[in-house]
């Protein structure tokens, strides 16, 4: 992969921090992804 600019380094990284911390499912919550977590308890 070669990134051409530091702005488009900032947006994969910006997406892959979005699927980490709210798409990918967690054990110590049930197996389920972060937001849906949230969702579920608001």
């Amino acid at each position: 992969m070669s990134l051409d600019s530091l702005a488009e380094a900032r947006q994969i990284i910006a997406a892959w921090g979005y699927d980490c911390n709210q798409v990918r499912p967690r054990s110590s919550i049930g197996r389920i992804p972060p937001e849906e977590f949230a969702a579920r308890y608001r």
